[in-house]
């Protein structure tokens, strides 16, 4: 991927006990933006999934043409999903 969303963490759980005391987290967040991915840190990473990846990034910002109607686009997204 090219582009990735940024997260804000809203709220953080741990429901280990509820778990048998296997790790594991509820969190609820938003979306606050956008960004371009420039360059991978650590691409290592990704065949054995033992960190997370990190990158650095550019921010990305919506340049829509507000006199342009996108609605039908955005229904077949939302459809999709």
């Amino acid at each position: 991927a090219e582009v990735g969303v940024v997260m804000y963490l809203t709220d953080l759980q741990d429901v280990s006990e509820d778990t048998d005391d296997n790790v594991k987290y509820v969190c609820d967040h938003k979306v606050i933006g956008r960004v371009r991915l420039t360059k991978v840190l650590n691409p290592r990473d990704w065949e054995d999934a033992s960190d997370y990846l990190r990158a650095e990034v550019e921010p990305l910002e919506d340049t829509d043409d507000p006199s342009e109607d996108t609605s039908k686009e955005e229904a077949e997204v939302i459809q999709q999903v």
